[in-house]
């Protein structure tokens, strides 16, 4: 036999022959604590069990889908709410005031007539109308 095979086969017949010992049955306190050890953590691994069993039903993978038809539908948005605005117009014939749903607001315009800025109701007084500048009236 080769020098090599030798080798390897003791190593096989030393593991052959190490055997693990026989557990000793013993009694009195250091039996006792073990067993009381040994109860724990199976109570402790039988709790992980469930715990880890619990998590993988949520966990579960999501569909594949294979096929178009297979998809589920579109969530579609709802649709938006019909809004209703009320112009109101001065004496001058121009938008004055804006009422959009419960809320109003009036329109502040600058010395040419032209719209600045949009005031909600309760902010500030309703400025004098201010007659619009001649390159604005289509005369």
């Amino acid at each position: 036999m080769n020098s090599r095979l030798s080798l390897i086969a003791r190593q096989v017949e030393r593991r052959e022959q190490q055997q693990a010992p026989a557990p000793v049955e013993s009694s009195g306190l250091g039996a006792a604590l073990e067993q009381v050890i040994n109860e724990a953590v199976e109570a402790r691994v039988q709790a992980a069990l469930q715990e880890q069993k619990r998590q993988l039903e949520f966990s579960k993978p999501k569909p594949t889908y294979t096929d178009f038809k297979d998809l589920p539908p579109v969530h579609r948005a709802a649709a938006p709410r019909a809004m209703e605005v009320q112009l109101m117009r001065d004496e001058l014939r121009r938008v004055n005031k804006i009422t959009v749903g419960n809320l109003e607001f009036y329109v502040q315009r600058n010395e040419l007539g032209q719209i600045v800025r949009f005031v909600p109701e309760g902010t500030v007084p309703l400025p004098p109308a201010v007659p619009p500048a001649d390159i604005n009236r289509g005369a």
